[in-house]
């Protein structure tokens, strides 16, 4: 995990994806972070914001899950719809790296996260 603009820059996968930086994150160049799979997992925010607003006919105190959260794309846009959001994934540097972009997006707040390893 790292501050998404000072990593990675050697690394040829997250190269592709740095040009849409902006695409993916609105406020990245606030200090938005990631993980190195976050740059191909994260859904770009105009998608994010959507599904949120697609939601939004459910009350505004509604509690909502965002399961497999990563670095939380989809989390920060489900935090600006709705009182509590929690955030679940299997990765600690993923959940790590969401935190602090809870923070660019002023929703720390609102969101609480756990790590969960899934057992078969």
């Amino acid at each position: 995990m790292a501050k998404a603009g000072e990593a990675f820059s050697d690394d040829p996968l997250v190269e592709k994806y740095y040009g849409q930086r902006h695409r993916l994150w609105s406020r990245f160049d606030e200090g938005v972070w990631m993980t190195q799979r976050g740059w191909c997992e994260v859904t770009p925010e105009a998608i994010a914001r959507s599904s949120a607003e697609l939601h939004k006919t459910m009350k505004k105190k509604t509690c909502v899950l965002d399961l497999f959260s990563g670095c939380g794309g989809d989390t920060a846009q489900l935090a600006l719809v709705y009182d509590k959001v929690i955030a679940v994934d299997i990765d600690p540097d993923a959940i790590a790296a969401a935190k602090k972009n809870m923070e660019v997006y002023d929703v720390e707040d609102r969101v609480f996260f756990t790590v969960v390893i899934s057992v078969p």
